[in-house]
């Protein structure tokens, strides 16, 4: 509680959220940087990858590619039995869930959403 969390869940197969989404979230990092207190990103990947040694085969291209040789600069949680897609309803990717500092749901929340609610709009 008490920080805006932006759950974002995808998977490595997907291009919308490795090069579009993810470059847009790393921007919201480097604008939004004095804000960086107020804000968490956390990126979730399907079950698709059961290990992080999946995950890793899975992002090489990625990270030699549009990922610029880095990780994100958010964190990356596997959900290797489904069960977190299942508990959001998330049933394609990406997906996008904002929370508020109070820990509710924000409808039709994503990045440009949480962008305006630290520019205080």
């Amino acid at each position: 509680q008490g920080k805006w969390v932006l759950l974002v869940f995808w998977n490595a197969a997907s291009d919308e959220a490795t090069r579009a989404i993810f470059p847009r979230l790393e921007a919201l990092l480097a604008r939004d940087a004095k804000d960086v207190e107020k804000f968490e990103i956390l990126a979730v990947h399907d079950a698709s990858a059961k290990t992080w040694g999946e995950f890793d085969a899975k992002v090489k291209k990625l990270k030699a590619g549009p990922w610029g040789g880095k990780d994100p600069g958010f964190p990356v949680l596997l959900d290797s039995n489904g069960e977190t897609f299942k508990a959001w309803g998330v049933e394609k990717v990406p997906e996008m869930v904002l929370i508020d500092p109070e820990g509710k749901v924000v409808k039709a929340g994503n990045d440009q959403v949480l962008r305006e609610k630290l520019d205080g709009k």
